[in-house]
């Protein structure tokens, strides 16, 4: 289901999220790990969430909202806001990618905790 570049961007945004917690304690952790993976992908923010519906642009943002859902543990509705989407869509997008994202992440558990001072 995921492509290797969605692989390789998902990994690459989940040491950024986790470098950027790590280094400011608790945040708006939705909104990071939305930026994370926007940058990832190379998208710009108002095109993710605004309401188009090319299939291309569709399939990624499903990604992303799995992505967000699945590093950060929110709710629908959470992820929902963020993407400016209902929490019906971060549900679809989660029953068909979150255990893919999932396998990915936890496929390459990092040895320690990154060094939010040296980017280590």
């Amino acid at each position: 289901m995921l492509s290797l570049q969605d692989i390789r961007v998902i990994l690459i945004a989940k040491q950024e999220f986790r470098r950027q917690r790590a280094a400011r304690g608790y945040m708006k952790q939705c909104d990071q790990a939305f930026a994370c993976i926007v940058k990832g992908y190379g998208a710009q923010p108002s095109i993710v969430t605004r309401s188009d519906r090319d299939p291309e642009l569709i399939e990624m943002r499903q990604k992303m909202m799995a992505f967000v859902a699945v590093t950060t543990g929110a709710t629908h509705r959470q992820v929902g806001l963020v993407f400016k989407r209902d929490h019906s869509s971060v549900g679809s997008a989660c029953a068909r990618f979150a255990a893919a994202v999932r396998a990915t992440i936890s496929s390459v558990q990092p040895t320690s905790e990154p060094d939010a001072e040296t980017d280590a």
